[in-house]
């Protein structure tokens, strides 16, 4: 099992295309490299050399997140800059900067960018303003972006685990995401996760009126998702499988990794921004496997818990509203979900004590 394996995975966003008239189709990422084992690569596998520009509100962000976490990358091996919940600029003008990053956050790459076009633009000025995503992969050495595509840096991330962080011995002990003897059950639940939830939300969202057809497959493909889950884990119960994560693992694979942001996302978030309230919500009796998984198996481990901030991100999904109303929404839904979720005050807590500051988890009003 080798790098030219992961590479020869097909993308996501090209292979799950939806078929409904002006649907949302997502496209390829413009920026695909790898990094490499061979140390005369363009980007060679070393600690310290590459950085993460990332925030809480983003699902695909939070993919990455777990996978520094569960495979024991430290800040030392790959640093990492949370960037703001908003965009700089008008889409569409030679103005727009894309997401905005306090500079006085971003010291590792001795650059002080102000926002990710500048990021993107670094190494010769020549990207331009179209695709401005996080997450970003970057090479602080030569100034690139190595990849902007969240599917291929969590297979780089989980394949180099032990080359990257600076304790390689932690990352060795830790068991690989994507190990050979799962990839094809993994890329199975992928085949219903990617289109159903992580990408249907958005066909939803942006799928025109309730009534149209592109928003009818969207809400199609996650309310089939969603109960295809809960099945999963009802055959896992009655199969007595060894552990609670979606492939009955005992250690959360990337199956879980991959679904996992954008599940825990989808009551307070997702069901009224994006599926306008035409969908079964997970904590409401619904789907209890499923909302068992959410909160206890992936939420109670440690080493998730430290990648979420759902406050965050529901002001990063809300960033048209004030923050006072963004707040008040997740307090609101957090009830709703039975209270399981932490207060606004231990989430302040935890940015706290990660050393993040206000305007990093800030929106200003107006802008």
């Amino acid at each position: 099992f080798t790098m030219d394996d992961l590479k020869a995975r097909p993308n996501d966003e090209t292979t799950f295309v939806p078929q409904a008239p002006n649907s949302f189709h997502r496209g390829a990422a413009y920026v695909q490299n790898w990094l490499d084992d061979d140390q005369c690569a363009e980007f060679p596998t070393e600690p310290g050399r590459y950085h993460l520009f990332l925030n809480y509100g983003c699902g695909w962000c939070h993919q990455v997140l777990q996978v520094l976490e569960l495979r024991k990358i430290d800040s030392n091996g790959v640093s990492k800059t949370h960037v703001g919940c908003y965009r700089g600029g008008a889409r569409g003008t030679p103005e727009y900067q894309g997401w905005v990053i306090q500079a006085s956050t971003e010291k590792s790459t001795g650059r002080s960018f102000g926002c990710i076009r500048d990021v993107y633009n670094a190494f010769d000025g020549t990207y331009g303003l179209e695709q401005l995503t996080i997450p970003v992969l970057y090479d602080k050495q030569t100034a690139k972006v190595v990849s902007n595509d969240p599917a291929q840096m969590l297979l780089m991330l989980d394949f180099h685990a032990a080359r990257l962080s600076s304790n390689p011995e932690a990352s060795q002990a830790t068991p690989l995401l994507y190990p050979p003897k799962l990839r094809e059950e993994i890329e199975a639940v992928n085949g219903i996760v990617f289109p159903g939830i992580n990408n249907g939300v958005y066909c939803c969202w942006f799928g025109g009126q309730d009534a149209s057809p592109a928003f009818q497959e969207g809400l199609d493909l996650v309310q089939l998702a969603l109960q295809w889950l809960e099945d999963l884990l009802a055959r896992n119960r009655d199969d007595n499988k060894p552990g609670p994560y979606l492939l009955g693992t005992e250690h959360p694979t990337l199956a879980d990794v991959r679904a996992f942001p954008h599940l825990f996302r989808f009551d307070t978030i997702y069901a009224e921004l994006m599926l306008r309230g035409h969908s079964k919500r997970i904590f409401q009796g619904n789907f209890p496997l499923l909302a068992g998984w959410i909160r206890d198996s992936m939420f109670g481990l440690p080493d998730i818990h430290r990648t979420c901030d759902l406050q965050v991100a529901t002001r990063f999904y809300f960033s048209s509203l004030p923050v006072e109303e963004s707040d008040a929404i997740y307090d609101r839904e957090r009830e709703a979900s039975g209270g399981w979720l932490p207060t606004r005050e231990q989430w302040a807590s935890k940015r706290c004590d990660e050393g993040m500051i206000l305007a990093q988890s800030h929106i200003p009003h107006p802008r």
